[in-house]
Parts: structure tokens; sequence; C-alpha cells
């Protein structure tokens, strides 16, 4: 089975020759591999250059001047030949077998559009932290982002064009974005145990404050549409898990906005809804929100902290 493994490359000289090596290194040899150079300023391009040449790797190189990972994802899915499709960020990192292995969950599993990979991410100490999906309801670990993260989740080619790739507007929350369209059309999702990807963490990569309060808000939009579209094909009875992951967005973004999560809280869950315990919710978070409603709540928490 041929795979197209599609790799954003911008300003990367540092990091995608031992992403482009753990490629070579995969036992799965059949990959078509193609490099999208995003307006790099430093030596990538040479980097890629010169690592083809060396390892007789072949790699389509080819040119998105328009910034941004999803547009160069979207021009590297132009190229592609492959039945499935593996998106790499360029400084991750893939296992030998990661490919290998989920090509046999394909077969063995009837060719589900995505494969949804546990994965590692390495702090810049070198230590790693395993993240895994939790949830057996594969919505639910969509709005929980318990669902795989790019590099280590592997897509049906078709079913990726057909709802027509990455959302070019979205800087975060891109892949789930991703997922999401698919699964509104009824992709099925396979869920991969084995941590066979690694998320490398960067310095220069850190978010600021203020933009991690844009993310949040980016995302907590995505979950509301996401929660919406569950409340139109379930009863009220089945829809207390989403509203209480979205309860929880809502409740992260009041870190960043208050006057935006308020108003989250009041447009988006139903009339009368009262939050369980969660890996966000205490027990006693609960009982004050039964006594003092959403926003005293949060500033009596402020207050106690």
């Amino acid at each position: 089975m041929l795979i197209s493994v599609v790799i954003p490359c911008y300003n990367v000289e540092k990091y995608v020759e031992q992403c482009l090596q753990s490629l070579l290194n995969q036992t799965h040899k059949d990959l078509q591999i193609i490099c999208v150079n995003n307006n790099s300023t430093d030596n990538t391009l040479s980097v890629l250059t010169r690592f083809a040449s060396e390892q007789r790797l072949i790699i389509t190189l080819v040119e998105e001047s328009q910034k941004g990972a999803p547009y160069a994802r979207n021009r590297g899915l132009q190229e592609v030949k492959g039945d499935y499709v593996q998106f790499l960020d360029a400084d991750d990192l893939l296992a030998p077998e990661k490919i290998a292995h989920q090509i046999k969950l394909i077969n063995e599993n009837n060719f589900p559009d995505i494969i949804a990979g546990d994965y590692y991410r390495q702090a810049l100490d070198g230590s790693k932290k395993l993240y895994q999906v939790k949830h057996h309801d594969y919505w639910l670990a969509l709005l929980y982002t318990q669902l795989g993260i790019t590099s280590a989740n592997l897509f049906k080619t078709t079913s990726v064009k057909n709802v027509g790739g990455f959302d070019v507007m979205l800087k975060s929350s891109q892949e789930y974005a991703l997922m999401f369209n698919m699964m509104c059309k009824g992709a099925v999702v396979l869920h991969d145990d084995q941590p066979f990807t690694i998320i490398r963490d960067r310095a220069e990569g850190a978010i600021s404050q203020q933009n991690a309060g844009e993310n949040m808000e980016r995302y907590l939009n995505l979950r509301i549409a996401i929660v919406k579209h569950l409340a139109s094909i379930n009863t009220i009875e089945k829809m207390q898990p989403f509203y209480q992951a979205l309860f929880d967005a809502i409740r992260v973004l009041y870190k960043h906005n208050p006057p935006l999560a308020i108003k989250a809280f009041k447009y988006n869950l139903p009339k009368g809804f009262k939050p369980n315990t969660s890996a966000a919710t205490t027990a006693g978070y609960a009982m004050l929100f039964k006594l003092f409603g959403f926003e005293c709540t949060e500033k009596i928490k402020a207050l106690v902290k």
C-alpha cells in the first residue's frame, strides 16, 4: 500500500533532517514523501535537497506562498497518490514501525477513514508524556482533544479530499476541525493504542499568553459547532456528556476572557444545565455551581486562589 507523507516546512533546518530520517527508518518502504516549503527564510530547502541526495530518498519538493500549515498541507494534498496520507510536522518523529503498524490496523478493520493514534510529547528537557485516546465515544474524544494529533494519525485520502482538506482560516485546532468535518460525513474512526509518534516541543514555538487566549477562542468555537451538530442528531437525554465537555472548555476560556466565557455559557448550554464532576470540574465546584451559578462560582474560585 502506498502511503503519502505530507510535511509542511517553515524554518525547520534544525529539525527536518531527523524527521526525514524517521521516515527513512520506516519498516514500510512504499512511501511518497512530499515536502512543502512554506516561505522558509533559513536553510530548510538546502537541508531537504542535501538529505534527499545523500540518502537517495525521493522527495517531491513543492512551494506554497500562502503562510500557514493548513495552506501547506492542502498544497501537499494536491500531490498525494497514496490511499492514505500521513500529515507529519517537520519537528516530529515516527517510530520505525508506525506506518506498518497502522497499515495492519487498516487491513484488519475494513479500511477506516481515520486512525487516531496515541503519542508522546517530548519536552525541551527530553522528558516525555503519554497522550492517549481515553473515550470509547469518539465524539467525546474529539471534544476533549483526545483523538490523536496531526502527526500521530493516518487519514484516508479520499475522505480528506471529500471535505476539502484543512480549513486555511484556522490558526489552531486544525486537525480537529478536519476530523469533525470528516465525522459529520460519516467517517469511521479507529483507535491505535500504540504510541509510535513523538511530538517535540520547540522553544521558538512557544505561544504568548495573548495567542493562548485566541487559540482558546478557536478551540471553544469548534466545540460549540460540534455540540450543535450532536444536539441535532441526539436526544436531550444523551447530550449531558457532550454539554459537560463544552462546559469544561468554557471554564478554560474564562481564565483568558471572562466576558466571552459568560456569553458562551449563556447561549450554548441548555437552560438548567448543571455540571457533573469531571477531570476539570471538582465535586466542590459542582456544589458551588448549584448554589450560585456559573459566573459567581468562577469569581469565588478566583478569590479562593
